[in-house]
């Protein structure tokens, strides 16, 4: 009888430990989830700043005769101001870089053929 119960007692023991961990594992799951999907939202929305950005610079494009942006520098710096999400923007006719704001530290960049680079 005593060895039934001792066995008995065990399993349950075993049992209870087996769902205390995968109640844990659980949580533990959603809160990963959960933060996961803080991070990606972050992400989607810096993106988002990002390509505003770009965006009104193409329009800013369309719009003027030749293509092309008088005042580059100074529309690029309100841009990143007002977006955020963007270190440096950059104008490439044809894919090569003509100018990029802001400039200091970047000057490499200028003549960089982003289509034909591997």
């Amino acid at each position: 009888m005593a060895l039934l119960l001792f066995v008995a007692l065990t399993v349950i023991g075993i049992a209870t430990v087996i769902v205390v961990e995968l109640d844990r594992r659980a949580d533990e799951r959603k809160a990963l989830n959960s933060s996961a999907g803080l991070v990606a939202s972050s992400l989607e929305q810096q993106l988002k700043r990002s390509l505003s950005a770009t965006t009104v610079l193409a329009s800013v494009i369309r719009q003027s005769e030749d293509h092309m942006i008088r005042d580059f520098d100074s529309i690029a710096a309100e841009l990143i101001e007002a977006f955020g999400g963007a270190d440096s923007l950059q104008l490439a006719p044809e894919g090569i870089v003509a100018q990029i704001y802001p400039l200091e530290g970047n000057e490499q960049a200028i003549g960089h053929d982003l289509l034909n680079d591997p």
